[in-house]
């Protein structure tokens, strides 16, 4: 029989936040190693996997062993996983490869039974074996957060032998989990706002570094001191509760304001290094007609259309779904029809960088009833939406012609606020 052979150089590439007592963690010990995992989950060893399952919930870790190949790289090796389980998942998909040394991280989708599920994928390669290891969950109910820190909790345990120890630091119940602090609060409106003004998010590392910055810096602080920050969650409330034109106007501001900060930083700061970077990235001109196109508007508009023709095959699709060949097709198309289109055209296009990523963000946090919505008004961009060998129209489609996307209600935000933790007293209504 196949084992699990334990890897011993995982490179993480991501970090827990959330304390709990490690008794909510149990011992499994196979015939050469041993990990821990959530108490009251099942765990199942086959031949080349070990799978561990909370029934309630439809949550899976998961182990494979990878058919090994020395001559080939991690990606490779990935992607001729996913091939394998097209085998038995028709419909399994894989997106966003990131590759680190000698492991790449991935999501993953895919429908069981009717149920459309999401998963973190890491695949690790070792000199005599690889693994895939991966944590899964329906995707009407699913938290990437919480996901990637109970895998890399579960991940760290693995060891030789009897002599696994519990993840210390790490949740296994996010419904359950301590209520945020106002401190919390304000930090991840602080951070949904920098992302915001940026045009896109950040990858979970870049997240939990400004995060961990930020809190640390404010818990050394007086209370007095902090309540300017009580504006954030205000902040935030108004981003999302603005329609789309004024969208943009907003999210300019803030640009502005996030430049003249970096400016007056110190250039050594990590967080500082982080924004200046993606701002650095997203500010170049792909077209330089009056006003130009920059790659931040191009990218959020071939995101936002590339995904509308996704979800009108698949009404269970998420963002992870987006194919980066099509988003390159319909952002090469864009750069090349710039200069025929018309200033109204140009500027509606212009104000798509705030609107996706406050779109992106209510379907991943937002409630089922906001993520329907949400996905009912990009649906309505599906005839519109064109890239090379679609067999649409031959231009990009008029953001002119689809005003529905302009209501971003406060009902819409109040569902957002409660995902994550907030509280609607916080702002008054």
């Amino acid at each position: 029989m196949r084992r699990f052979i334990p890897i011993f150089s995982i490179t993480i590439l991501i970090a827990a936040a959330i304390t709990i007592d490690a008794a909510t963690w149990k011992k499994y010990t196979t015939a050469s190693s041993s990990f821990h995992y959530p108490a009251g989950w099942e765990v199942k060893e086959q031949d080349s996997n070990i799978e561990i399952s909370n029934t309630k919930t439809k949550e899976q870790l998961l182990i494979v062993a990878v058919p090994f190949d020395k001559t080939k790289s991690p990606l490779l090796l990935a992607k001729q996983m996913v091939t394998l389980f097209k085998q038995g998942i028709p419909d399994i998909k894989a997106s966003g490869f990131r590759e680190n040394g000698q492991s790449v991280y991935f999501e993953s989708t895919y429908s069981e039974q009717g149920t459309a599920y999401r998963a973190e994928v890491l695949l690790v390669k070792g000199k005599e074996n690889a693994h895939w290891f991966s944590y899964s969950a329906p995707s009407a109910d699913y938290k990437q957060e919480y996901g990637l820190e109970l895998l890399q909790a579960f991940m760290s345990s693995i060891a030789t032998g009897n002599s696994s120890q519990p993840p210390e630091n790490v949740s296994v119940n996010p419904i359950a989990s301590t209520p945020p602090s106002s401190l919390e609060k304000n930090a991840r409106s602080f951070l949904f706002v920098l992302e915001f003004a940026l045009g896109a998010p950040l990858n979970h590392t870049q997240e939990k570094m400004i995060l961990d910055q930020l809190l640390a810096g404010w818990k050394a602080q007086s209370r007095d001191s902090l309540k300017k920050f009580d504006a954030y969650p205000q902040l935030a409330a108004l981003i999302l509760s603005s329609g789309q034109h004024e969208l943009e106007k907003l999210r300019s501001e803030l640009e502005k304001s996030t430049r003249q900060w970096l400016a007056e930083s110190d250039q050594n700061d990590p967080v500082v290094s982080i924004v200046r970077s993606q701002l650095q990235q997203r500010s170049k001109i792909l077209a330089a007609d009056s006003p130009p196109l920059t790659e931040m508007a191009a990218t959020a508009y071939s995101e936002m259309t590339a995904f509308a023709d996704i979800l009108a095959e698949n009404s269970n699709a998420s963002p992870a779904d987006i194919s980066s060949n099509q988003v390159d097709n319909i952002r090469r198309l864009l750069q090349k029809s710039w200069g025929k289109f018309t200033a109204a055209e140009r500027s509606d296009v212009l104000t798509t960088p705030g609107l996706w990523l406050t779109f992106r963000t209510l379907l991943q946090f937002g409630g089922a009833a906001e993520k329907e919505k949400i996905r009912g008004q990009l649906l309505k961009l599906a005839p519109a939406t064109n890239y090379p060998g679609s067999g649409k129209s031959s231009k990009p489609m008029s953001m002119v012609e689809h005003n529905v996307l302009m209501n971003i209600n406060r009902a819409t935000f109040n569902s957002y606020l409660w995902s994550r933790g907030f509280k609607t007293t916080t702002f008054g209504y």
